[in-house]
């Protein structure tokens, strides 16, 4: 496994994905403006139809200039800016095929991305390539060579974005823990049905995408999900790659696979991100291109315009505030159709004349579990060297089962020579051994009850312990 190293914390960012069509563009842009109803909720954004891709035409990318000069109107003035490129084309894994194995097709394919970058005064480029699922053809699917030559990909479009532009930053799109299925027939998400897909999951291989030097931030729609459990697991898993820093929590304001965030959860969810430590939060869709109706637009958006700004201007988890306002408690945990409710009111004696306990503070929402410290370190530790030392090692028998039968006498360690054990783990990279003091054999390495060996344990733990570094 391979983690990238920790960033200097950076300021906060609030990105929108935008899916819509530009003859919205400008009710989107008005919405998000300083005298909109949405200011101060939103500081970048991604579009992802202002270039058409397609791996198996010619030209691959093929812009559209009536967009990219309303995107320059509309949104680059105010805010950060990102293109969003997808697959496009042919959506399962055999058009993008035919860029990643093909050189001169990769190579054409980074120098436009980097060269419209460069141009046209973006701040970054964020990759969005997500591969449909084929049952009945599975050589239609996503195989871990794929995943390699996607991190190929990204090594080499991020080097040459950053040697053209250092400042400018590269994004990649992932659905690796939940790896719920896409299919021709519509989405599985996470937020719906829990059915992992390993072709999917194949694709983005989280060794090899953290492996990626040049990838700068990594953002997660395992996240996606409204459902607290499955939230705080991805989140805790995509931290054994990359620092919470280097993550932006994907959060869907419109909801994912037609389950809606409930209005009076997403202070709660948004103040969990805070908590995990989060700086970036990345919304998708903001506008969809099934939401035609503009009023319904905003009204699943307004829900989210105070916590939002809260985020952005750099509230606690505690002071995340939700639609109900001050003295609303949040809903941290299953959120669908959840409503806010009023403060508790003054406890009240029971009939034994005892008062029952206090009732927390509205205002303060209970923590989101997070690691000790005693398990953050276990977790440091990554990778552990077991150690069977028993009957086995003297008797010639392979399962402890079956060495009952010989005399323990047999056990008396001879030139015993644990410090060979332990240069052993270091040079494997294990951080931790574990010695199997008692197996399924009965034969016990302690010597209380007395054991019917003339060896003593203490032989072993004096020896081997110092050698890693800790008391004996």
């Amino acid at each position: 496994m391979v983690r990238i190293d920790a960033q200097p914390a950076t300021a906060r960012t609030v990105m929108a994905w935008i899916s819509v069509a530009v003859s919205h563009w400008q009710q989107c842009a008005d919405y998000l403006s300083p005298t909109g109803e949405g200011a101060g909720t939103v500081n970048a954004v991604s579009i992802d139809n202002l270039y058409h891709f397609d791996p198996e035409a010619t030209p691959m990318i093929v812009p559209d200039s009536a967009a990219i000069a309303e995107h320059a109107r509309l949104f680059q003035p105010h805010f950060k800016t990102y293109p969003m490129i997808g697959n496009g084309g042919n959506q399962n894994i055999t058009g993008l095929r035919t860029m990643l194995y093909n050189e001169s097709k990769m190579t054409w394919f980074i120098d436009f991305l980097v060269g419209e970058a460069v141009a046209r005064g973006y701040d970054g480029i964020n990759i969005d390539f997500e591969p449909l699922t084929d049952v009945l053809h599975p050589d239609n699917n996503p195989t871990p060579r794929d995943a390699l030559a996607f991190a190929d990909l990204l090594e080499k479009l991020g080097s040459k974005l950053h040697s053209a532009a250092p400042t400018k930053t590269l994004s990649v799109d992932t659905l690796a823990v939940t790896g719920a299925c896409w299919t021709s027939g519509g989405h599985l998400y996470p937020v719906r049905d829990l059915k992992p897909c390993p072709w999917i999951r194949s694709f983005w291989d989280l060794d090899a995408l953290a492996a990626v030097k040049s990838l700068d931030r990594v953002i997660p729609m395992d996240t996606y999900t409204f459902n607290s459990t499955n939230f705080g697991l991805a989140l805790t898993q995509y931290q054994f790659y990359w620092p919470i820093e280097r993550l932006g929590i994907g959060m869907c304001p419109l909801g994912c696979g037609d389950v809606p965030p409930s209005p009076h959860c997403i202070a709660g969810r948004i103040a969990a991100a805070v908590e995990y430590g989060a700086n970036e939060i990345d919304l998708w869709s903001l506008w969809d291109s099934t939401a035609s109706n503009w009023s319904v637009v905003e009204k699943a958006w307004r829900p989210w315009v105070q916590p939002l700004r809260d985020f952005l201007a750099g509230h606690d988890a505690g002071t995340i505030r939700g639609p109900g306002g001050a003295g609303q408690p949040l809903c941290w945990n299953e959120t669908r159709g959840a409503t806010a409710k009023p403060a508790p009111p003054t406890a009240k004696k029971h009939a034994s004349g005892r008062t029952p306990a206090a009732t927390a503070s509205p205002q303060q929402p209970p923590s989101w579990p997070v690691p000790s410290a005693m398990q953050t370190a276990y977790q440091e530790n990554e990778q552990s060297m077991f150690m069977h030392f028993s009957m086995c090692t003297y008797a010639g028998c392979e399962q402890d089962t079956e060495c009952k039968t010989n005399h323990p006498d047999l056990f008396d360690p001879v030139g015993l020579d644990t410090d060979q054990w332990v240069r052993t783990a270091k040079a494997l990279g294990a951080k931790q051994i574990c010695l199997t003091a008692h197996h399924t054999g009965g034969f016990a390495l302690w010597s209380d009850p007395p054991a019917l060996t003339p060896w003593s344990r203490s032989t072993l733990t004096a020896a081997a312990c110092p050698v890693a570094g800790r008391p004996g």
